[in-house]
């Protein structure tokens, strides 16, 4: 079996090959409409959906009041919504970090980006799908970096793909209101105490359910099932 990130739909034909030339029994993949693409394509059910998790103990947060970065969009940004926000965030002098230009990281290393993550109020996050639909095509998915966000208890603003809301059973992302942006961004930052309670949810619920121990236990549930269903008897 193996577990694969970025099972892109144009990418299909080679991941359906790959997995026929080696033999491979089951393949976890971290898309969900990536696992039903591919079952569909291959005629048969060996793509399995288990999302992406996060191991929180590698992750830090500073208290929300000593907090100095406003907003993060960390890796690639999501243009029509930086050139949104962008004027008003100068204009009201605030502290915004974003990929200064295409490939350039915000941070340089993995030690800098846990630590301007603890000191990020706003994290924007939206699916591959809205940022590079070239690479991600029609498929939503969530993405590590909610994860991490979350483990660093930022709030997240941006966009929820289905399948995230469907794992938290309710929406843990603040979307983004196209009729306002500006001032969604700004009054935002001005009642953020309000949002702590929502940050908190998050925060517990990615200790008690999308930790990578816990991916890890529902693939062995996956296996062990087909183990079973492999040992069955079959009736005459």
């Amino acid at each position: 079996m193996i577990y694969m990130f970025d099972a892109w739909p144009k990418e299909y034909d080679r991941i359906i090959r790959f997995v026929d030339q080696c033999a491979i029994d089951m393949v976890f993949v971290s898309a969900r409409r990536s696992a039903m693409d591919l079952n569909q394509r291959a005629k048969r059910e060996i793509f399995h959906y288990v999302p992406e998790g996060v191991d929180p103990a590698a992750y830090r947060f500073a208290p929300y009041l000593e907090r100095d970065i406003d907003v993060l969009a960390l890796g690639r940004k999501y243009d029509r919504f930086h050139q949104a926000i962008l004027p008003g965030l100068q204009r009201n002098q605030r502290t915004y970090l974003y990929e200064p230009e295409k490939g350039q990281l915000v941070f340089p290393d993995r030690k800098g980006m846990i630590h301007g993550l603890s000191r990020t109020r706003i994290s924007i996050c939206v699916p591959g799908s809205m940022t590079h639909p070239e690479r991600s095509g029609h498929v939503e998915t969530m993405t590590m970096r909610y994860l991490q966000s979350m483990a660093s208890k930022c709030l997240i603003l941006g966009h929820a793909p289905a399948e995230m809301i469907d794992l938290f059973g309710y929406n843990p992302v603040i979307e983004i209101d196209w009729e306002q942006t500006e001032n969604q961004i700004e009054d935002i930052l001005r009642t953020f105490h309000l949002y702590i309670p929502l940050i908190e949810r998050n925060y517990r619920e990615v200790l008690t359910r999308h930790t990578w121990e816990q991916r890890f236990e529902e693939i062995k549930r996956r296996l062990k099932g087909v183990e079973r269903q492999r040992q069955r008897p079959v009736m005459q």
